[in-house]
């Protein structure tokens, strides 16, 4: 289970360069993110569904850090957890 999201650079414009803040609560078994049009959710949704890969094609230059049960994992790695990703690309390709 993932429990923040330590860093993220050059993933588009809303995460160019983002950092946990430590005031926010770790993530749980199971998040909903909603915001504003623009706000990067489905950037966000996009970079979860890429993780098993440690990849981005659209974002050669990404750089993360995601902490899940207290080992960070970082581009590159071999993201080891199921993470399922219910957004506009799921409901279009099922």
């Amino acid at each position: 289970m993932i429990n923040k999201i330590k860093k993220i650079k050059n993933l588009g414009l809303v995460f160019s360069d983002y950092r946990w803040d430590p005031r926010l609560p770790d993530f749980k078994r199971f998040n909903f993110f909603y915001g504003w049009n623009g706000a990067g959710k489905t950037t966000l949704s996009n970079l979860f569904s890429e993780l098993g890969s440690g990849t981005s094609g659209k974002y050669p230059n990404l750089e993360y850090e995601i902490e899940a049960e207290k080992i960070t994992y970082k581009q590159g790695e071999l993201f080891n957890k199921k993470v399922r990703v219910f957004n506009q690309a799921y409901i279009s390709k099922n």
